[in-house]
């Protein structure tokens, strides 16, 4: 039969436990509940359930630093942009979040997009991973839902993972969509429907308008794809019809992206068309690739070198040991039963992290997000090798009660639970000051920058909200506010959320990061986030330049400079 092909009446007399409804290999105790405990659907809901629980007792209460901020301005007021970075689809959805009367704080119903597309995706790869070895490794019900259990507990609790499931980012609802694409994928070759097909290249368009980072997924799920097709569709000109027919369902699925941007550009000048291109796929980005783009080039051999190290560091943390071994076997398991899957897993993995680890920008670490995903169904796989024995061996179909290794389950249940949540809040401890290993943060007020990027738990943390009301409660009427640095942008977002979507001290002006008018014509006080070293000079000429609280106000001198 061919590996992707699905004949349910073959595979109940295969399995052990879904032959005659009362087994005598593997009673249960409970009588006919097995029923329902098969229906995979179950066991995904509970896992979602539990790990939601996990993400909202962490969540971030309110508005984030940096990006988080901004993610949440523009979903409130729903600002929809067409640059690679817009993410509309994410901004879209968060503005729907917004709309649920759950908390007074807008900010924290837009957390909570993060929390659910979490909590879905990790129920998405039990689903995945129980589906996998019922239907092709023809394992019993229990290790199907051992395999599940470890692959998605692994993952929910995957320290990067878990840290972009409890603050606004639009790294969840990608990994998501890994996810449900693989599961279509893997029902399509099951029941070689078309229509299946269809759908998954449908989402993979969608998919796209959240992040361009899924463009790295692609080759992994035309692979799968192609090799799960039956022998009649592989003939050349018939896969060449089906790829055409992909291609257009993927760039339908993205019409919600282009479609915008092409109204756009034809309504701007033909000097302006240029630089929307650029920004609707993502040119800019290319600067910080290595070793194409001359802004990772200007940090010499030794930066990129450190940076290597320092992700390295952060990928070891994410997998673990256990997660290193467990993946390297289901890995291993993967290859010899599911070559599909194994190779498409593998092309993933492989893809995703060579981008995270050339693309030197400061949150390179959050672009290693989908090499976890990917890897969670080898972590799966190798929990169900560690527990079956034979199982990697061709051929072996019925599991003897001799061959289950019971002891396998409470020391990995154990070990994939308790020791990356001990490892998470020893994290900050660890790292120290990450401004000196190439992560220039600048937040702001009474706030661990380290402890922010590093801890996965939120709960209570409200270090930007309190830094955005007391700042601007601190201006006076009619101020100028101006972040002279790009690197101001993590405590200016944050006051721009409260200015812009709470409405909050109208009476100032706030310059974007990077802009600084003409200070002498400011029609009252001027205040700045920072003090870069090349504008010392000639502040200190024209202004008397006093620190308050996080930010310098500037005083203008008299006429005899006094």
């Amino acid at each position: 039969m061919h590996e992707g092909s699905y004949d349910r009446g073959a595979v109940r007399t295969a399995l052990p436990s879904c032959g005659p409804r009362r087994s005598t290999r593997f009673p249960w105790p409970w009588g006919g509940a097995e029923e329902y405990l098969e229906r995979p659907i179950l066991g995904a809901g509970v896992v979602f359930v539990g790990s939601f629980a996990l993400y909202l007792y962490c969540l971030l209460p309110s508005v984030a630093w940096s990006d988080g901020a901004s993610y949440q301005k523009n979903c409130a007021l729903l600002r929809i942009g067409t640059s690679a970075w817009s993410h509309p689809l994410y901004v879209l959805i968060g503005k729907l979040f917004t709309l649920v009367p759950i908390g007074a704080d807008l900010a924290y119903r837009v957390n909570l997009v993060s929390a659910v597309f979490g909590a879905l995706t990790v129920g998405g790869i039990y689903y995945l991973n129980f589906r996998a070895a019922r239907q092709w490794v023809q394992a019993p019900f229990f290790a199907a839902a051992f395999s599940g259990v470890v692959a998605s507990g692994w993952l929910a609790t995957c320290h990067t993972f878990w840290l972009h499931a409890v603050v606004p980012e639009v790294y969840t609802l990608h990994a998501f969509f890994i996810v449900c694409i693989f599961v279509v994928l893997f029902i399509a070759a099951q029941r070689h429907n078309d229509k299946y097909y269809l759908l998954a290249w449908l989402l993979v368009g969608l998919s796209l308008t959240n992040h361009l980072l899924m463009l790295l997924s692609l080759p992994a799920f035309a692979l799968y794809a192609v090799r799960t097709l039956g022998p009649a569709s592989t003939r050349a000109t018939v896969l060449f019809k089906k790829v055409l027919t992909w291609s257009a369902a993927v760039v339908l699925g993205a019409s919600f992206y282009w479609v915008p941007f092409v109204i756009r550009l034809l309504a701007e000048s033909s000097q302006d068309r240029l630089r929307l291109v650029k920004e609707a796929v993502g040119a800019g980005f290319l600067n910080y690739v290595f070793p194409l783009g001359p802004g990772a080039m200007q940090q010499g051999m030794s930066g990129v070198l450190a940076t290597y190290g320092f992700v390295g560091q952060l990928v070891f943390i994410n997998l673990l040991p256990h997660g290193v071994v467990l993946g390297c076997l289901g890995l291993s398991v993967l290859m010899r039963r599911v070559r599909s899957l194994g190779m498409a897993v593998t092309v993933g993995v492989i893809l995703n992290t060579l981008f995270a680890m050339n693309f030197f920008v400061r949150d390179q670490f959050a672009f290693l997000l989908s090499s976890y995903v990917w890897w969670a169904p080898c972590v799966g796989a190798g929990g169900l090798g560690l527990m079956l024995k034979g199982i990697e061996k061709d051929g072996q179909r019925h599991m003897a009660p001799g061959q289950v290794r019971w002891w396998v389950v409470p020391i990995l249940v154990t070990v994939t639970l308790i020791v990356p949540i001990t490892v998470s809040r020893l994290l900050p401890q660890i790292f120290g000051d990450v401004s000196a290993r190439g992560q220039p943060f600048h937040f702001k007020g009474d706030v661990s920058v380290s402890r922010y990027l590093f801890s996965p738990c939120k709960r209570g943390d409200l270090s930007a909200y309190q830094y955005g009301q007391d700042t601007l409660g601190h201006l006076e009427y009619g101020a100028w506010v101006v972040a002279p640095s790009q690197d101001d942008y993590d405590a200016w977002a944050v006051l721009d959320y409260f200015h812009a979507v709470e409405g909050i001290r109208p009476d100032i002006t706030l310059f974007v990061p990077g802009h600084v008018p003409a200070l002498d014509e400011a029609p009252g006080t001027v205040y700045l986030l920072s003090l870069p070293e090349g504008m010392r000079t000639g502040l200190y000429r024209q202004f008397d330049v006093r620190q308050e609280r996080d930010l310098y106000r500037l005083i203008r001198r008299n006429a005899q400079g006094r």
